[in-house]
């Protein structure tokens, strides 16, 4: 006698599946939205290859004078401009025609996630980018060149930066931030999520012999010893956990007068391409900068741990 198994009925069975997919690349899409949700200017850029912008690096020479005596001699205005150009981003995707007629009853429209994905790997690597050397770690800095401008004797155009691993070397660099030729006034600090656990560290977690625990009500305790994900503050400004931030660094940043600004050259835009046989080949691609106009209202920690 013949037994219906699933062996024999195996080409008819359907197996369940989740509709759609799981994303389970890491795609970094927090960067930029969390600079936007701080007050980044973000807008389209009005053509042209650079954005520019004139800094007031030196005043003139006023002075006293006493009736009878020499006026002081004239001193003009010191100018220098500085320039960031955009950093244009690109992806291409191939689709054969064979692909397009054999995906009509696919369990995904996989040629649409292909676009779709395309453009989150490139949201992805725009945020890494800005997050390093094509953005925030160059702009925020004492001593690399950064718009065209060499720091190391450009005191208007440098931030201050410190390595000194201890909360009073943080509390230095907030203060020098703050005080006389810097003259910022920090909006939030961007962190890693390792430096947040350092912070919460330093301040005392349940468990270190700077903290102590207890319960002055009668029953019960309810006992969390993590620290605050969100909600944390330092100086009063929020502190914001950004996934890829380098991991040993916190900035402290400026968002006032618009001086931070996401500017857009090209939005992220899917555009046809060319013919390669059978297959069409799209374009995936985007350019925009990230600026900061007065990097000295800004400080740095590097080296934490």
């Amino acid at each position: 006698m013949g037994m219906v198994s699933t062996i024999t009925t195996a080409e008819a069975i359907q197996n369940e599946y989740t509709p759609g997919f799981r994303e389970a690349a890491f795609r970094n899409d927090q960067f930029l939205a969390a600079m936007r949700a701080l007050g980044m200017e973000e807008s389209e850029a009005g053509g042209g290859t650079a954005h520019n912008w004139l800094l007031n690096s030196a005043g003139g020479a006023p002075a006293a004078f006493v009736e009878g005596g020499p006026l002081p001699e004239p001193v003009p205005q010191t100018w220098v401009k500085a320039s960031v150009s955009p950093l244009y981003l690109a992806t291409m995707i191939q689709i054969s025609g064979h692909s397009r007629d054999a995906l009509k009853n696919g369990r995904i429209n996989a040629i649409e996630a292909e676009m779709s994905l395309a453009q989150r790997d490139l949201i992805d690597l725009r945020n890494t980018s800005f997050l390093g050397s094509s953005g925030l770690q160059t702009a925020v800095d004492a001593t690399t060149t950064y718009a065209g401008i060499a720091r190391g004797s450009a005191a208007y155009f440098e931030s201050t930066e410190s390595s000194t691993n201890t909360l009073a070397g943080l509390r230095a660099a907030y203060r020098a931030t703050q005080d006389a030729e810097k003259a910022g006034k920090t909006s939030a600090h961007l962190v890693s999520p390792t430096i947040l656990q350092w912070y919460a560290t330093l301040a005392g977690l349940p468990g270190t012999s700077n903290f102590i625990l207890g319960n002055s009500g009668a029953g019960p305790m309810n006992v969390d010893v993590g620290f605050a994900w969100t909600g944390s503050t330092f100086m009063g400004k929020p502190i914001i956990a950004i996934p890829d931030l380098t991991s040993s660094e916190w900035y402290g940043l400026d968002f006032s007068a618009g001086n931070i600004k996401h500017k857009i050259w090209r939005s992220l835009s899917v555009i046809f391409h060319h013919m390669a046989g059978d297959s069409e080949v799209y374009e995936v691609s985007t350019g925009s900068a990230l600026i900061v106009e007065m990097p000295k209202w800004q400080f740095k920690m590097t080296g934490l741990s």
